[in-house]
């Protein structure tokens, strides 16, 4: 049994409609985490959802087993809902060291949708931010996710996972390099005003494609673009109803259903004078075009799954990376560990170390005010400094190091049980609180 966990799903488990459903509006996230902390007995909780993943990183109240963890989340979303179906494979469920890696591997980008993708990182940033701001991260979680901050930057110094540039920019960028190669005059509609638009934009851009048309619910929202990226601005109302000619549509809202079915493309396809290729590029959870519209003649549509399978290729260009990158995480592992081990043996030795801290300080001033008294006051400074702040507390952590050690040790032979803690040298170790 656990207290700190992760339940979790990603494209590689889940069909998009599952992460869809799990995926909370960005509006109404803040409060859906408070009541769902609270139902689900979380002390601290942090939700973190990419355009692949949707996670939830927690602290319980009390040692739970992390599948009653998963049922109490999934209770939460669907004891109302029939109309999304699951299995229990659909999820991944991990506790202590195990999550602690799993996140570890997320910061560095080892398990994005393209290894080495550089805006995870701020993604969980992000994530961590929100659920600090409304009180959900305590000491447990903020220990663990700076040590994830570290992990992650510490890989992109000091490996080439991130040598190449690739994101799901990038890949986007693939499918529509294609359509600018059989026609340099292509016009391109961009649906949403996220940030996603603006790197869509830009990456239009740098393939030299001039004519960008800004699309929105609100047209005040499409405006700022169409003014930096010297395009046009237009409602979706007037979008839909009465289309320009466009040859692609990139999308990437928020919307809660398809924006685009078949009608809606057969209008845009026939706002032309003639038949041409036609793309539809969706990068939004929940989709915004629908399956039907792939059935056209003429026209391509790339979403999510299409990117993941570009991105096999990618991985593969990435393992040597990436096996560095794990190495990192391996030893960041140990030492989230070891801290966690001697965070919860430091109580049983605190009262030794205080005396020993005490009779440390007791005899070192008896030696400056004797032998050592010639020394001037600031040479004496300078040993109270290194002898108190730098010899005294390295000396008094060895023993919980020995003793965190020996746990660990022990447990690996099997001596712990089933959490049941770890027996070193006649003395009964509960397991650290994670």
């Amino acid at each position: 049994m656990q207290r700190l966990g992760i339940v979790g799903t990603s494209i590689h488990r889940a069909p998009v409609d599952l992460l869809s459903a799990l995926t909370l509006p960005r509006e109404q996230r803040q409060e859906t985490l408070k009541a769902l902390a609270e139902r689900c007995g979380f002390e601290e909780l942090v939700y973190i959802a990419t355009c692949n993943r949707v996670e939830f990183v927690f602290q319980q109240r009390e040692e739970r087993p992390l599948r009653s963890a998963r049922n109490r989340i999934l209770d939460h979303f669907f004891s109302e809902r029939a109309d999304v179906s699951f299995q229990p494979e659909n999820f991944y469920l991990l506790g202590g060291d195990e999550a602690a890696r799993h996140l570890f591997s997320v910061a560095a980008s080892l398990d994005s949708l393209v290894i080495g993708e550089a805006q995870i990182l701020g993604q969980v940033k992000e994530a961590f931010a929100e659920s600090r701001s409304v009180g959900l991260v305590g000491g447990e979680l903020q220990r663990l996710f700076q040590s994830a901050f570290h992990v992650g930057k510490k890989v992109r110094r000091g490996t080439d996972i991130g040598a190449r540039k690739v994101s799901i920019v990038n890949l986007a960028r693939e499918c529509l390099a294609e359509l600018v190669a059989s026609n340099p005059d292509v016009r391109v509609a961009l649906v949403g005003s996220g940030e996603m638009t603006g790197k869509l934009a830009e990456a239009l851009k740098g393939l030299g494609v001039k004519d960008l048309l800004f699309v929105n619910r609100t047209l005040a929202k499409a405006e700022p673009f169409a003014d930096r990226w010297k395009g046009r601005a237009m409602s979706l109302a007037d979008f839909l109803a009465d289309p320009p000619r466009v040859d692609a549509v990139c999308t990437a809202t928020a919307a809660p259903k398809a924006i685009f079915g078949r009608d809606e493309a057969e209008r845009l396809m026939d706002a032309g004078a003639e038949a041409r290729p036609f793309l539809f590029l969706d990068l939004a959870i929940p989709r915004d075009v629908s399956d039907e519209v792939a059935c056209l003649a003429g026209v391509r549509l790339c979403h999510l799954g299409t990117l993941r399978e570009m991105a096999q290729d990618n991985r593969r260009d990435r393992f040597r990376a990436a096996d560095q990158a794990r190495e990192i995480i391996d030893e960041e592992v140990e030492r989230y560990h070891q801290h966690a081990m001697e965070s919860a043996l430091s109580p049983l030795v605190g009262d030794t170390q205080k005396l020993a801290r005490e009779f440390a300080e007791s005899g070192l001033e008896t030696l400056l005010e004797g032998r050592l008294a010639h020394l001037s006051d600031e040479d004496k400074k300078a040993v109270r400094y290194w002898v108190l702040t730098k010899l005294v507390p390295n000396v008094l952590r060895l023993p919980v190091q020995s003793i965190a050690r020996s746990a660990d040790q022990e447990q690996v032979r099997g001596g712990g049980g089933a959490g049941g803690g770890v027996k070193v040298q006649g003395l009964r170790l509960a397991p650290p609180k994670c």
